[in-house]
């Protein structure tokens, strides 16, 4: 068996892996807009990455959510002048497809209330996304279904919060 230590270090690894690969992500929205010559897009993009801070979200799914955001927002942890908060909810729905009616297939829902903040500027957005996942005999096999679940859930998430505070047209936030 690893020890709780090499698995933390297993799982900081891994999510840095995925912040490496978010902020790529980032940067190639930023180079196709320099590319097409979008300046407006290119302007709304690093305005918008370089004045938020993404606050705590709690749970597993928080924690990876949370990573994403803050790589995709540029946050290094210093001080900005916008703040987004949120509170995420999670629900299950399962399914019993089997003809003993036994629980085969679960959703994973994540509904999350974000608001921006700045001085006396406030903006509410809510989001609920659904993934899905199927239920067998193993006890490994569910849990690492499940733990690949709330990873998908939290990548859908990040990237509807980003197209909102993207696509938003709030004059306080440029």
């Amino acid at each position: 068996k690893q020890s709780s230590n090499q698995i933390n270090q297993n799982l900081q690894s891994e999510a840095e892996g995925r912040l490496k690969a978010q902020r790529a992500q980032a940067n190639s929205v930023l180079k196709s807009a320099y590319q097409d010559k979008d300046w407006d897009k290119v302007t709304k993009a690093q305005d918008i990455l370089d004045k938020i801070t993404v606050e705590e979200i709690n749970g597993e799914v928080g924690f990876y959510l949370r990573q994403k955001l803050r790589l995709s927002l540029n946050d290094t942890g210093h001080k900005k002048p916008i703040k987004l908060s949120t509170e995420l909810t999670l629900t299950n729905n399962e399914y019993g497809l089997s003809s003993s009616n036994q629980v085969t297939r679960k959703d994973l829902i994540g509904t999350i209330n974000c608001k921006l903040t700045k001085n006396d500027h406030e903006y509410n957005f809510i989001i609920t996304e659904r993934v899905s996942f199927d239920i067998n005999q193993s006890n490994v096999a569910n849990k690492a279904a499940e733990q690949n679940a709330k990873k998908r859930l939290s990548t859908l998430l990040s990237k509807r919060i980003l197209t909102e505070l993207y696509h938003s047209n709030l004059a306080w936030i440029k």
